[in-house]
Parts: C-alpha cells; sequence; structure tokens
C-alpha cells in the first residue's frame, strides 16, 4: 500500500512538472513573469493594467511602459519596437540587441522626480511615430509623453492622438506633418 501511495505521488509530481514543461516557451521573460503571451482577460472582459479611460484617454500607470496591447514593467525591463512597427515586445534590460525603439518610459511617473519622459516622433516611418524614449529634465527638441494633464507645462494638457493608426499620448498636440 505505501509503495502505491508512493508511487501515485511521484506520478502526481511527473505530471505536474510535464504541464509546466508544455506551458512554457522560448520567448522572452522577465523576472515577474512578462512574457510577451496576451494576458488572460479576466471576468467582465477588461484587463485593467492596460486599460484606457473613457473618452480613449490614457491611464496612468507608473512603472510600466505601454508595449503594443500589453505593458512592460521598467524596472528590469523595456519596450522593443521593431523599426516597421510590426512587433513590441518586453526585453530585460540585459538585452542589448533591439532592432528598433527602446522604451523605457511613456509619462513621467516612470522617471525619477524632477524628470519627464521624453521621445522623438517619426513621420518618415509609416507605422511607427514614438522613438527611443528617455528620461531628462526636459524635452528639447523632442515630444513629452504623457499620461495626465498635470504632467504637462501650465496651460498645455495631456493629449490623446491616433498618428497612422498609431495613439500617442503627448503634452500639446502633434504638429499635423508628424501624422498625416
Amino acid at each position: 500500500m505505501r509503495s502505491l501511495l508512493g508511487l501515485l505521488s511521484l506520478l502526481s509530481l511527473l505530471s505536474a512538472l510535464g504541464a509546466l514543461t508544455a506551458c512554457s516557451s522560448s520567448s522572452t521573460v522577465s523576472a515577474n513573469g512578462q512574457d510577451g503571451s496576451v494576458p488572460e482577460i479576466p471576468e467582465g472582459g477588461v484587463d485593467s493594467r492596460d486599460a484606457g479611460a473613457e473618452g480613449g484617454a490614457a491611464v496612468s500607470d507608473p512603472g510600466r511602459v505601454q508595449c503594443g496591447d500589453r505593458s512592460c514593467p521598467i524596472a528590469d525591463n523595456y519596450c522593443c519596437v521593431d523599426f516597421t512597427g510590426g512587433t513590441a515586445r518586453c526585453v530585460f534590460d540585459s538585452v542589448s540587441s533591439c532592432d528598433g525603439f527602446r522604451q523605457k518610459c511613456d509619462e513621467a511617473d516612470d522617471c525619477p522626480s524632477g524628470s519627464v519622459c521624453c521621445s522623438g516622433i517619426s513621420a518618415a516611418l509609416p507605422t511607427r511615430f514614438v522613438q527611443n524614449t528617455a528620461c531628462q529634465t526636459s524635452c528639447f527638441s523632442a515630444y513629452q509623453l504623457c499620461k495626465k494633464d498635470a504632467e504637462c507645462s501650465p496651460g498645455t494638457l495631456c493629449v490623446t492622438q491616433q498618428c497612422r493608426g498609431v495613439t500617442v499620448h503627448v503634452c500639446g498636440e502633434l504638429p499635423a506633418e508628424a501624422c498625416d
């Protein structure tokens, strides 16, 4: 009887290990489990981490950067958006190869105190506009990405805009030539 129980316990353990192996993949996985797979949608049909506010406004998510249809934790990852705009994936900071733009922030709350999130906006690439992003004390000759009006200069609003199918959130409106 004891050996039968031992055998059943061993089979149960091997079955569990097999299930874990079957669920693994070769995709990049961060320390917190972000693997680039589509997150399971909770009951009610909304993944609150990436949900937009009423009217399409951005939702602040400090410590995370929007990366395609999901978000990446920026403590140890960045979002790599390929130059063609075809894919966006969370990548470990230690991975130096990114055939595209590195995005480490998408709002001031992702940055150290006194810094804001800056990005170039490219009209030259037909499918992607936000280039590399970085925290800086000011966005000289770049655009400030935002999620809240309070991040922007007094009198300037955080504006959600569509540019060739890409949603961008910037302080003030982008010039027409950036979105034509």
